[in-house]
């Protein structure tokens, strides 16, 4: 992580010291005046709110320490906050039109097989537009009043355009030379800006930088031995088109395993840098792999292995379920055809939406093996892929079908 050390210094309380790992929720309210030190991991979107959050410390001391940790992630946790404070107007009018021409009350799951919405996101933007009057709860399904609406763009960019600020002002108070206590005050429009002769920039006073190198090894293998589960999926959503209700036991996924988070400091980062820079994933994470596998043990125990074919990333798939197979003295058959196109999984917003883009557009062709299969993809989103061709496997009279892939999509 790219970091930036920001700090403020005032005597060193003789106190014992005590920690308290929270979010900025949990923080606010934590009434402890005697607090002689406030760390952010994450840098807070506005300084109006950092100046809130550091406040809790030594308000009962004559000196306490701030340290704002910042790296490039914060910009990008920041940007969707702001982006999902407000519901896409590409998804509220679809939403508003759906129950508007619904004869009775909708529920949820109907509105999702309709429109491309997330869950969370579908249900803060009903309570908003319950607010203002333009649907209303009967029961647990949703209706249209008859108020009328229009998308409130106007509203939507200032408020937009001004955390888009607050977000620039933390940004320059992050890399500011002048006084830092100075720069928050005037954030606050307080007449008296003059320097606090305190914060690291008025003193000259920075903190010590240097990592032990034996901890940062020890912290890497920490986290590239995390492992995370793969749970199979039991019921087919509503709205698609065939099927329904429960999937049959022998047609499931078998518990599975991922390696890693995509894009974390763990494996994560050495996918996400192999799937859009290096365009091959490392025999790095072949070994990694291979190792995992072998430690999971499933049972029955799998004889041959064969994986997702990729529409966007050519044959990297392809290739490391190869090297992968030849680590694991599996053998590898390529059975899974694409036969219809679709949009990427992450361009799908909920369960149903997700399903559907992808029931029907595998098939399996060619020798294929009866025996348990190991059935490898890259990065694994909403696990519908792998639903369906587990599906169509088992259909065509392969054994238990146990899902691996490099890593999984982070929570949105």
């Amino acid at each position: 992580m790219q970091s930036a050390f920001i700090s403020f210094f005032m005597p060193v309380y003789p106190g014992a010291l005590k920690v308290v790992v929270a979010t900025s929720a949990l923080g606010m309210g934590f009434d402890k005046p005697d607090l002689s030190f406030v760390i952010h991991y994450q840098s807070p979107g506005s300084p109006i709110a950092y100046y809130q959050q550091v406040g809790r410390a030594g308000r009962a001391l004559d000196q306490a320490t701030a340290v704002l940790l910042r790296g490039h992630e914060d910009t990008e946790i920041q940007d969707y906050f702001i982006k999902t404070a407000f519901p896409e107007k590409e998804q509220a009018e679809p939403v508003v039109a759906f129950l508007a021409q619904a004869n009775s009350p909708v529920s949820l799951q109907a509105i999702e097989a309709e429109v491309n919405v997330r869950r969370g996101r579908l249900e803060s933007m009903l309570k908003i537009l319950e607010v203002d009057g333009v649907v209303e709860r009967v029961g647990g399904r949703w209706q249209r009043t008859v108020r009328p609406w229009s998308y409130p763009e106007e509203r939507v960019e200032k408020v937009t355009a001004s955390r888009r600020a607050e977000q620039a002002a933390m940004n320059d108070y992050a890399f500011t030379g002048e006084c830092r206590m100075a720069f928050l005050l005037r954030m606050l429009d307080d007449p008296d800006s003059s320097p606090c002769g305190r914060c690291d920039n008025c003193t000259g006073r920075r903190l010590d930088r240097r990592l032990d190198p034996g901890a940062v090894v020890e912290a890497g293998r920490f986290l590239r031995s995390e492992r995370f589960e793969l749970e199979p999926r039991l019921r087919w959503p509503a709205g698609l088109d065939g099927v329904g209700g429960t999937i049959e036991t022998d047609r499931r996924l078998q518990p599975g395993k991922v390696l890693a988070v995509y894009g974390d400091r763990g494996w994560g980062d050495l996918v996400r840098r192999g799937k859009y820079n290096d365009h091959v994933f490392s025999d790095e994470l072949v070994a990694a792999s291979a190792r995992l596998i072998h430690s999971w043990h499933p049972e029955p125990q799998p004889r041959w292995l064969t994986f997702v074919p990729s529409s966007t990333s050519g044959e990297m798939v392809a290739s490391f379920a190869a090297r992968l197979a030849e680590a694991l003295l599996l053998e590898l058959r390529d059975v899974i055809v694409r036969v219809r196109p679709g949009r990427p999984q992450k361009a799908m917003e909920n369960s149903s939406q997700q399903a559907r883009n992808v029931y029907g557009a595998f098939e399996v062709r060619g020798a294929m093996l009866s025996t348990p299969v190991v059935l490898v993809d890259d990065v694994v989103n909403s696990r519908w892929t792998l639903t369906v061709i587990a599906n169509a496997l088992r259909e065509a009279g392969s054994g238990p079908v146990f899902p691996f892939a490099l890593a999984k999509a982070p929570s949105r």
